[in-house]
């Protein structure tokens, strides 16, 4: 059983999560699809920093109405969590998100789209940039590293080969390259020849199209006999493409007839009102902006595609004059006409943005931006060796930003120091950039990745997941409390039962409660209760075993019942083999420092103090908590049950006045100098 607000995250339920489908999902989303059964994948990186795919286990709804910050990242992107959520660093740390501080480097996750102009054997394919080997993979080689540590490389090729349907399609495609190709080319040229059959053949074809299972199949198809063209095949179709439209709209009466159709068509006002609402109900969808913004870059991220597209549209103002002239005779008249108010508002802005910032500022926030946006622009460079960086810059450069920073100029930011430029580009879209506490709470998400201590947000960096992934699952359970369960010592059977927290529990170990406690009938071999080392944490001890004294006794007779006891302080020794320590109070702490010291060691300072479980990674909590070798766990017995009966009866019953006088009496007990706060 673990304390949950320090083992469970933290995430507000609008937040992305980065799929290995290209897509991303907010939290609220992947609980839901969980319930529904539908499971995803994601990304996660290992101990090195390398970018792997897992499976988002079990999202789900951690916490209500929990206390929020929000880490501001230099990308433009920011994240609402719990303040005690750890957000993994670039050297591989983790820290608390409201320990970040502005400049703080963030493990990040690079995604792009493979394209054959730029030299990549694939088109339009997802790859990571892998932070440890400084190279793009393609996804779909993570995902069959997945499987292949899962299954067999006989299963494994077997999957390929089921997927690719070989024993279906291996005899038509020998018929079809042996002749069969042109029998049938003949036969559908000789059969459209044929009126009726043309007709009929549209007929069908309207009809089909009704349906969008068909028009998405027909979609895929193409897309994947497009894909299979190599760069030259697909030019060469694109230019035929372009002909034939070219010569069809080239007729005046092909464009007054499809002109004619659209004004017919759009003349009954219902239609141009489900069309326009009909439009608002698509672009409200997330994954269709997010799909639309995917191939935009796509589309454009060819050289050759962009420069098409450039002149394609220079030489239609050049043939058209008159569209420019009425573009700039419509903003004149916009920007000038009082009742827009546009002129008004851009100016308003402007003055207040001037008025309430210095000009060095407003300069310096210029440059920055200027300098921001050209280290994004290097950062898919740094393959390249330093006397060929400035070459493959400036190419960039001058495309789409011809007023950005010169290469000389963004060189001489960083002193000509190479190194310290590809350092400043390799981190520049992860780097902290505020932390902000909010006057807010909202429900908070998590999710579970096995094997891994983290998992990728669509933000672009690398969270922490901690207690669910520190479990071997095959022997080990996990359940979370939520905060301070009931205290049993002044409620009924009833009120008990009646508590979520309480009946979850005796739901979970299956042995009943009170006189039906049947010890054979218990789940588990034994019970170990995790709670933070602090005043909550002993607090949430002390209930939860009250709650077993009381109603499942024989746990506590049978000696299966433990608490585990985390560490307060890490000490870790430099050098090449260095050694780690953990301690359970201040002086313990100080004496192996000065013992350590004293024997010549280096120790690495400042030294961790853990607030809670939540500020361990999954290592950290497995040694130290869950793992039989080397847990540190106190059993918890009752030697005299009725003294026990009777402690707990003083500190926790009804009656005030005893616990008041006992208090009193034991105040002189009391070591003053192990207070920390």
């Amino acid at each position: 059983m673990v304390e949950g607000d320090s083992a469970l995250g933290c995430f507000t339920g609008d937040t992305m999560v980065a799929l290995a489908s290209g897509r991303s999902r907010s939290f609220a989303d992947l609980a839901a699809d969980w319930e529904r059964g539908v499971s995803h994948f994601g990304y996660t990186t290992n101990k090195a920093g390398r970018v792997v795919v897992a499976p988002l286990v079990e999202p789900r709804l951690t916490k209500r109405d929990a206390p929020l910050v929000q880490v501001s990242i230099d990308n433009g992107e920011s994240v609402r969590c719990t303040p005690d959520h750890l957000f993994r660093l670039r050297d591989g740390s983790y820290r608390r998100a409201d320990a970040l501080a502005p400049g703080d480097s963030l493990m990040p996750l690079y995604r792009s789209l493979s394209s054959k102009a730029e030299g990549q054997k694939l088109q339009g394919y997802e790859r990571v940039w892998m932070n440890d080997r400084e190279e793009w993979v393609y996804t779909h080689y993570l995902a069959d590293a997945w499987n292949l540590r899962r299954m067999t490389w006989a299963a494994h090729s077997a999957l390929h080969a089921a997927l690719m349907g070989e024993h279906v399609h291996a005899g038509w495609r020998e018929w079809f390259d042996n002749g069969g190709r042109q029998i049938r080319s003949a036969m559908l040229t000789a059969q459209w020849r044929d009126p009726a059959f043309r007709e009929a053949c549209l007929a069908r074809l309207f009809a089909l199209n009704e349906s969008p299972k068909f028009r998405a199949k027909v979609e895929q198809a193409f897309q994947t006999w497009y894909k299979a063209l190599d760069a030259d095949e697909q030019r060469a179709y694109a230019e035929r493409m372009r002909e034939r439209q070219a010569a069809y709209w080239s007729q005046p009466e092909h464009r007054e007839a499809a002109a004619e159709r659209v004004r017919r068509f759009f003349a009954d006002p219902s239609r141009r009102e489900a069309w326009r609402d009909r439009s608002v109900r698509q672009w409200q969808d997330h994954d269709l902006r997010a799909w639309r913004s995917r191939k935009t870059v796509e589309q454009f991220a060819d050289p050759a595609e962009r420069e098409r597209q450039r002149n394609a549209v220079s030489a239609w103002h050049r043939d058209n004059p008159q569209f420019g002239e009425q573009h700039s005779r419509r903003m004149r008249r916009r920007m000038t006409d009082p009742s827009t108010g546009h002129l008004a508002k851009a100016q308003d802005g402007r003055a207040r943005y001037v008025a309430s910032v210095p000009r060095q500022e407003r300069v310096s926030r210029q440059n920055d931006g200027r300098r921001l946006a050209a280290l994004r622009r290097i950062a898919p460079l740094l393959s390249y060796a330093d006397e060929d960086l400035a070459a493959a810059y400036e190419a960039e450069r001058m495309r789409p930003a011809r007023t950005g920073f010169r290469f000389d100029r963004l060189l001489n930011l960083y002193d000509g120091d190479y190194g310290r430029l590809r350092e400043a580009a390799s981190l520049v879209n992860h780097r902290v950039v505020s932390v902000e506490a909010l006057n807010e709470t909202a429900d908070v998400y998590d999710l579970t990745v096995d094997d891994y201590h983290n998992f990728a947000l669509e933000a672009g960096v690398f969270v922490h997941n901690s207690a669910r992934v520190a479990r071997t699952a095959e022997y080990q359970a996990l359940l979370p409390i939520r905060g301070k369960i009931l205290n049993v010592q002044k409620a009924n059977l009833q009120q008990v039962l009646d508590n979520v927290e309480c009946a979850a529990i005796v739901q979970v170990l299956g042995a009943g409660s009170g006189r039906t406690f049947d010890l054979s009938a218990l789940r588990y071999g034994r019970v170990l209760i995790m709670a933070d080392a602090d005043v909550d944490g002993a607090h949430i001890r002390t209930l939860l075993i009250t709650l077993f004294a009381r109603y499942m006794r024989p746990l506590i007779e049978a000696g299966r019942l433990y608490a585990a006891m985390p560490p307060l302080h890490k000490i870790t020794t430099k050098g090449r083999n260095p050694q780690t320590t953990y301690t359970y109070t201040q002086a313990e702490m100080e004496a192996l420092v000065r013992k350590l010291e004293k024997s010549g060691k280096q120790i690495v300072t400042p030294i961790p103090r853990f607030k809670g479980l939540g500020e361990m990674d999954a290592d950290e909590l497995w040694d130290t908590t869950m793992n039989p070798a080397t847990r540190a766990v106190r059993r918890i017995t009752l030697d005299d049950v009725d003294a026990a009966e009777r402690i707990l009866e003083l500190l926790m019953g009804e009656k005030v006045e005893p616990r008041r006088n006992w208090l009193i009496d034991s105040a002189d007990r009391v070591d003053r100098g192990a207070i920390d706060a």
